[in-house]
């Protein structure tokens, strides 16, 4: 299968993107899920690398990154210890290609359980803001958004929250292969476990939460 486009259109305003997209449109972050997929309805791409959406910022532990944030900004970066599923789930994608162009936001709004990331992100309870037309962004969590769709939607940031420590870990049939399943878990400031799963499983992804004395049982 291959793109249809008509058009390739980038935008330097969210609104501009939102009040673009039709049925025949789809948002343009790395490139690297609609470039595997070529969804031949797809005649317009609405480009989102004019948007100011690749800022890094740290502050009392909490880390907030635009969507644009790359996979391999994450390798590269100096993480606080307790977020370094993040580190560790973003080195596991041995594709340096697909590392060096894929986005924080764009590994969110595609909303697959084998997309290591977003396991990482869902042990470390991240908080994503989300634009639709017509509205406000809003902050959300991320286990919230499981299922709901974003296809209509710009994810435009992302907040984890400070951490005492956090891993993750994954089995795979090769090194470039995507995780046949794979775990992340984090320990909160105030004690709480979350432990996150994800791989090629229906319905694999899945989020539970521990309490410190649970934990230890």
């Amino acid at each position: 299968m291959y793109l249809s486009l008509q058009e390739v259109l980038r935008p330097d305003r969210l609104e501009s993107c939102l009040e673009l997209l039709a049925d025949d449109a789809a948002f343009l972050a790395g490139g690297t899920h609609i470039n595997a997929t070529c969804p031949s309805h797809i005649t317009r791409l609405i480009d989102l690398q004019a948007l100011p959406l690749r800022s890094f910022l740290r502050a009392e532990g909490q880390l907030t990154m635009g969507a644009l944030v790359r996979l391999s900004a994450l390798v590269e970066r100096e993480l606080h210890p307790g977020h370094s599923a993040l580190l560790q789930a973003a080195s596991a994608e041995r594709n340096l290609p697909i590392r060096n162009q894929s986005t924080i936001g764009g590994r969110i709004a595609r909303q697959r359980a084998d997309g290591r990331l977003y396991t990482a992100l869902l042990a470390l309870n991240a908080q994503v803001e989300v634009a639709r037309a017509a509205a406000e962004p809003r902050w959300l969590p991320l286990a919230d958004l499981a299922g709901t769709g974003l296809s209509d939607a710009i994810v435009t940031a992302v907040a984890v929250p400070a951490a005492q420590v956090s891993a993750y870990s994954q089995f795979s049939q090769t090194a470039v292969d995507a995780p046949m399943t794979d775990a992340a878990v984090a320990r909160s400031v105030d004690g709480k476990w979350r432990i996150a799963s994800g791989g090629h499983g229906a319905d694999a992804s899945g989020v539970v939460s521990l309490d410190a004395a649970a934990a230890l049982l």
